[in-house]
């Protein structure tokens, strides 16, 4: 491993990343990197850390086949 400054690689990893509230709850305030421009993710990520947020991986929820009775 090696270190990194973590408000440059969240920018520049910004399509694998969540930026969130770490107080918040049922996903307010919540901004994935995947669906905000370039210039207001970085702006986020800059003004966001410091204790007050949260960076989380995005991570794709499994596809489930449900079988409902009639």
């Amino acid at each position: 491993g090696r270190l990194v400054d973590l408000v440059e690689a969240a920018i520049e990893h910004r399509e694998r990343l969540i930026l969130k509230p770490a107080t918040s709850f049922e996903g307010r305030g919540v901004m994935l990197g995947a669906e905000t421009p370039d210039d207001r993710w970085a702006a986020e990520v800059r003004r966001m850390t410091g204790g007050t947020h949260i960076l989380q991986e995005r991570v794709a929820a499994p596809v489930r086949t449900f079988v409902l009775p009639d």
